[in-house]
């Protein structure tokens, strides 16, 4: 089981753990008025839809930068816990797609996390999530170098609510990349999203791609939420 750690694993370590999948769920990401948002923060919603002008093709681009890395998550829920995530998108069929992504740990005792859901765009830069369990709502704040993009659960907590950025495995290591990290973390706190954050290292780095994130793919349909 991903979750099964030592006796030396710390208490502190798996509570971070246990907040990890709560948001996580994408890993991975429309102008809603407040009374649909549920969890949402409405004056970030409103502030990212007043600002990012109305991107489109979301996700078209993310299955161009498939495979992909998380370079920049909440520092409370990574920090000394996990060491990389990589994500794939598959290529969308009228606004709809599969995605995958697989979270690797620092602890040598904890198997890789990996999921699989479904993602459909809306307008404005809205994508929403369909997991086993819940529904994530992105909304991207901007599509360049990385995608910048704040994360939340309809009707859930505070907590299941961040931001964060992706980049193509390929440029992790780009100079462009830091600087447009630099002007994500930027956006985010204009926002109202606060961190502070956590630049993660890129998966490619470490050995990690499996077969389906190397060549940008998703195949395994087994637990992903039919639509």
């Amino acid at each position: 089981h991903p979750l099964l750690v030592d006796d030396n694993f710390s208490h502190n370590k798996m509570m971070q753990s246990w907040r990890l999948l709560l948001v996580l769920g994408s890993v991975l990401f429309l102008c809603l008025s407040p009374s649909v948002l549920g969890g949402c923060n409405s004056k970030i919603v409103e502030h990212i839809s007043k600002t990012n002008n109305c991107p489109t093709n979301i996700l078209s681009k993310l299955n161009d930068m498939s495979p992909f890395t998380h370079v920049l998550l909440p520092q409370a829920t990574v920090s000394g816990v996990v060491r990389c995530i990589v994500g794939s998108v598959a290529a969308p069929v009228n606004s709809s797609t599969l995605s995958r992504s697989s979270t690797y740990f620092n602890a040598e005792t904890m198997d890789p996390m990996v999921e699989q859901y479904r993602q459909e765009e809306k307008e404005c830069g809205h994508i929403e999530e369909f997991h086993l369990d819940h529904n994530n709502h992105i909304h991207i704040l901007a599509v360049g170098q990385v995608v910048c993009y704040y994360s939340c659960v309809q009707n859930g907590t505070e907590r299941s609510s961040f931001g964060g950025a992706v980049v193509s495995v390929s440029k992790a290591s780009d100079p462009a990349t830091a600087a447009a990290v630099g002007e994500c973390e930027e956006s985010l706190a204009a926002a109202g999203v606060q961190g502070p954050w956590a630049r993660l290292e890129a998966c490619a780095t470490k050995g990690e791609l499996g077969d389906q994130e190397a060549k940008g793919e998703v195949k395994d349909t087994s637990t992903i939420v039919p639509r």
